[in-house]
């Protein structure tokens, strides 16, 4: 079960990591436009810290995929780096909704604004992540291992990471359900 739970935990926060990375190269002025909707970091180095973000999160996800073929050294790097800079995100993102400033999450998804719940999605990554490195890859279910232990475990990580990915657009709008229920015809509630 631990190497389950180690595993999980790390293909989560590799798919995050890749997702994130592939959304800011995809749309490379989304995370600079959020940046500057929130005014956190100076105007002059907003383009700067754009890149370096999207540097990092690539870099992270390169180091993770390259661990999970069987680099113990490189998962554990992976995944503390990525612990760090999801904390960090935890942070800025509650610093964000705190300080009362508006705008999108630049996260991936220009449709999500930041709040608490991409806070708080920032802050399971970075907690999934610890639990990675503190199984210190040993226990993690390698790319290179067999059969349906990792093919359980990708699925697990696929749904739970396709959740999170979600979960703040989804909190976004909580009325947008209960609307959603009163349109099905009475034989489906």
């Amino acid at each position: 079960m631990a190497g389950f739970v180690a595993g999980m935990a790390t293909y989560v926060v590799a798919l995050m990591l890749v997702a994130g990375a592939a959304g800011h190269l995809r749309r490379p002025d989304d995370l600079p436009a959020a940046l500057r909707a929130h005014g956190v970091v100076p105007a002059p180095a907003v383009a700067t810290a754009a890149r370096a973000v999207t540097f990092v999160e690539l870099g992270l996800a390169v180091a993770l995929l390259a661990g999970l073929t069987g680099s113990t050294g490189l998962l554990v790097a992976g995944l503390s780096g990525a612990g760090v800079l999801f904390a960090g995100y935890g942070g800025y993102g509650a610093f964000v909704v705190a300080t009362g400033r508006g705008g999108p999450c630049g996260c991936g998804t220009a449709a999500t604004p930041m709040s608490g719940w991409v806070a708080g999605r920032a802050l399971a990554l970075a907690a999934l992540a610890g639990i990675g490195a503190a199984s210190s890859g040993s226990d993690v279910i390698l790319l290179t291992g067999a059969g349906a232990r990792l093919a359980l475990v990708l699925l697990a990580a696929g749904t739970f990471a396709a959740l999170l990915w979600a979960l703040p657009a989804a909190m976004r709008d909580p009325d947008l359900l209960r609307s959603s229920r009163r349109r099905e015809p009475e034989g489906l509630r």
